[in-house]
């Protein structure tokens, strides 16, 4: 199995107040920033694109398995890990990260 441990270091353009998780933010914005970058149609939904098959987004957000004897077997779990920072932090300046 191929994978890759990344670190992403953030910083806030403006004064920012998060919730206590910061998990579900981090991947919003991540999936956010994919989308903008590889949407070569720019499109608002996935379904019925023509490029889903190639696109990283779709790969990592949207993907679910073919039907099978006109059943869904359960949604996958997508192949990536976010690890937030577990701090209790909420309240963020500009440049802080």
């Amino acid at each position: 199995m191929k994978y890759a441990d990344l670190t992403l270091t953030c910083r806030f353009t403006a004064p920012a107040r998060t919730q206590s998780y910061k998990g579900s933010a981090l991947r919003g914005m991540f999936g956010r920033a994919l989308r903008l970058a590889s949407c070569a149609l720019k499109r608002r939904d996935c379904r019925g694109c023509m490029l889903a098959g190639n696109c990283a987004y779709f790969r990592l957000f949207e993907s679910l398995p073919q039907r099978r004897n006109g059943r869904r077997p359960p949604v996958p779990v997508h192949p990536y890990v976010l690890f937030p920072s577990l701090d209790d932090r909420r309240e963020y300046r500009e440049g802080e990260g």
